[in-house]
């Protein structure tokens, strides 16, 4: 397959929790993410070079700057986790002060790598979303993980949410393939609906009209999906196996009366 060109949206940013290693939450809520790459030289001109300067790279540095919106829960007052880790590591000094970040590109390409975070622009006008930023300065050498394909989902329900409990209620959602992540559904007379994906040994993350609602277990229904007549809702889903690529589904929900 050609390289093509790719949507910024498509990216992954993940923060490792320094007190459980290993177990990496995605930074939610962004908007913009921007890559910027350092370096410092060494002047090694001489006087044979007549007149023309030379240099070599004395040190390479790699900057990675996150936009987006303030994330917190209004009924229990949680945070999202990735931006109050990523909060919390701009508060540390010293050996402290580094965490383990990791960034997965749209088809799986992914990088870890060390950085010291400063948190900024949390506030906004009277009118406006309260924004969030993050600037995120690389410390030693980024590693390149090998792309490694993730199995993804193996089955998905879609169904009326007041019919979730009853194994004979019909499913909604068109025949599924492994390999398809587009999806259509059509409801009548239905308020609210659920999705139930299948990916055994995978994290799932459900996001709504583009806000994250909530990570369930392979073969667990999510909360209910609230559905207006003569409305749609867009469904994504996220699956990811620790060190594989991440896959995404898409799912278009509408209901027509």
């Amino acid at each position: 397959m050609a390289a093509i060109k790719v949507l910024a949206r498509g990216w992954t940013v993940e923060i490792d929790d320094p007190d459980n290693p290993g177990n990496y939450s995605e930074i939610n809520g962004l908007t913009s993410l921007t890559f910027d790459t350092e370096k410092k030289d060494a002047n090694t001109t001489s006087f044979d070079d007549v007149g023309f300067e030379t240099h070599v790279v004395a040190s390479r540095n790699k900057k990675l700057g996150l936009e987006g919106f303030y994330l917190e829960d209004q009924s229990t007052l949680a945070r999202d986790d990735g931006q109050q880790l990523v909060e919390e590591l701009s508060e540390f000094m010293d050996a402290a002060s580094i965490g383990t970040f990791r960034i997965t590109s749209p088809a799986g390409r992914t990088r870890t790598f060390r950085a010291s975070a400063a948190v900024s622009g949390v506030g906004g006008g009277n009118d406006d979303p309260t924004g969030w930023k993050a600037d995120l300065a690389g410390s030693g050498e980024n590693a390149i993980d090998a792309i490694v394909a993730s199995a993804g989902i193996s089955a998905l329900v879609v169904r009326n949410a007041a019919d979730d409990g009853d194994a004979t209620a019909a499913n909604y959602l068109p025949t599924w393939a492994i390999g398809t992540y587009i999806y259509a559904v059509t409801f009548t007379t239905e308020t609210s609906f659920r999705v139930k994906p299948t990916a055994a040994s995978h994290t799932i993350k459900i996001y709504v009209d583009g806000t994250y609602l909530e990570s369930v277990s392979s073969g667990v229904s999510s909360s209910a999906i609230s559905l207006a007549a003569d409305a749609s809702k867009k469904v994504v889903i996220k699956v990811n196996e620790d060190d594989k690529s991440t896959l995404t589904y898409d799912i278009m929900v509408a209901r027509i009366s």
